[in-house]
């Protein structure tokens, strides 16, 4: 996790396949206020060109994204 950003709140994606990674985050994004952060982590290869896919249609804002050890990291602030 970044030290620079503090999460509000952590989805753990990791295992999970192409849809579940992003239907999880949408579903968690309800639940949450404008300006929270949520820090989300996940296997799937197809899951960075979905968090951009996302953040870009729903105007929800990504911070920081990162990989390491096949593990995608993303901050993403609620609109």
């Amino acid at each position: 996790m970044s030290e620079t950003i503090k999460a509000d709140v952590i989805l753990n994606c990791e295992g999970l396949n192409c849809p579940t990674p992003i239907i999880q985050l949408v579903n968690r994004v309800k639940e949450m206020q404008s300006g929270q952060i949520i820090y989300m982590t996940a296997t799937d290869p197809g899951c960075p060109a979905d968090i951009k896919g996302f953040t870009k249609s729903s105007g929800h804002i990504l911070l920081e994204s990162s990989s390491i050890k096949k593990i995608f990291t993303f901050y993403i602030q609620v609109k």
